[in-house]
């Protein structure tokens, strides 16, 4: 079909047992950097 579109949109929640705060403020900037570079590796948007 000529001119046809279409995009696939996903939402990944990571959420502990009863949702305690588990990710240390000393370490939370590293690992949101980490998941960014992985998603940006494959080409997906933030």
């Amino acid at each position: 079909m000529a001119n046809t579109y279409s995009t696939l949109i996903a939402q990944a929640v990571f959420a502990v047992k009863y949702r305690n705060a588990l990710i240390q403020d000393d370490w939370k900037k590293e690992l949101f950097g980490i998941i960014g570079n992985l998603i940006n590796e494959k080409n997906a948007r933030l």
